[in-house]
């Protein structure tokens, strides 16, 4: 049996606020998805399935209503927490595949190996590749122009970067 391991999921948005009187919590989603059976949260790292009751609200701004999540005391502590999406699940561009790729080596098809995919930054208006690249830490945008493919079978992100984009 696969364990759930973080890095296969990507951050699809947050718990806002406690909602009503029954435990259900309102989300803010930045990702066009479609919640349906089951929400994971992100505890110290780690994604923790909830089963979903059932779902109100907007597509962007969803109310649930969480399985063992009974009062409103208990749905405060969700306040602030990552909802996390199954990456293989969502299927627009390789840019949102990237929550699978930790540990895979950065390929750019001019510059060649760039290095190992350490993590990947969430920041309010993109999510960037961290790696470390002659001995500094950088960042890359994770963003569909420069992810050319994924292989998973080689472990290898194969990248087309600007031309210089290294040397900043």
């Amino acid at each position: 049996m696969k364990s759930i391991s973080r890095a296969d999921f990507i951050d699809i948005g947050t718990v806002q606020k406690s909602h009503g009187t029954k435990g259900e919590v309102k989300l803010i989603l930045n990702e066009n998805v479609q919640l349906k059976k089951w929400a994971f949260l992100e505890f110290q790292g780690k994604p923790v399935p909830f089963y979903i009751e059932h779902i109100s609200g907007s597509k962007e701004e969803p109310i649930i209503k969480l399985e063992g999540i009974e009062s409103p005391a208990i749905s405060q502590q969700l306040q602030g927490k990552n909802v996390l999406y199954p990456a293989n699940l969502i299927k627009t561009g390789k840019a949102k595949k990237v929550g699978t790729v930790i540990g895979y080596r950065l390929i750019d098809r001019f510059f060649g190996e760039i290095g190992v995919l350490e993590a990947i930054q969430e920041l309010p208006h993109q999510t960037m590749l961290v790696c470390h690249y002659k001995g500094k830490e950088v960042l890359i945008p994770a963003v569909d122009d420069f992810i050319m493919d994924i292989d998973s079978r080689k472990k290898t992100v194969l990248m087309n970067l600007p031309e210089g984009f290294l040397e900043i």
